[in-house]
């Protein structure tokens, strides 16, 4: 194999050589990887342990929001906490959505 920088050349299936860099695999190789890959994933039940934290993640962000809110309201001013928030939310894309909701 060249190791001085040249052109690397691919390992042969059945050659009995381990490939030293990922450009050496075949294509062949490859879709033996992304198969196996794919029927890890189904076999160990990815898909629903990924919906499960998924859920449980977005279960926990308004809680945890409003601790935070809380706290923050605790060691400083009310109205100008609040503010600070709005403000924020709108530098963060919630604009349309936050005048639309205080419109109503």
């Amino acid at each position: 194999m060249a190791r001085n920088g040249s052109a690397a050349h691919s390992v042969t299936a059945g050659s009995g050589q381990v490939p030293q860099r990922l450009r050496q695999m075949r294509a062949a190789a490859w879709r033996g990887v992304f198969r196996r890959a794919a029927q890890g994933f189904m076999k160990n039940s990815c898909t629903d342990l990924a919906a499960g934290l998924t859920y449980y993640a977005v279960l926990a962000v308004f809680p945890s929001a409003i601790v935070v809110v809380a706290l923050v309201n605790l060691v400083s001013e009310g109205d100008r906490t609040v503010d600070t928030i709005v403000d924020l939310l709108r530098d963060l894309g919630a604009g349309r959505w936050w005048t639309s909701s205080c419109a109503t």
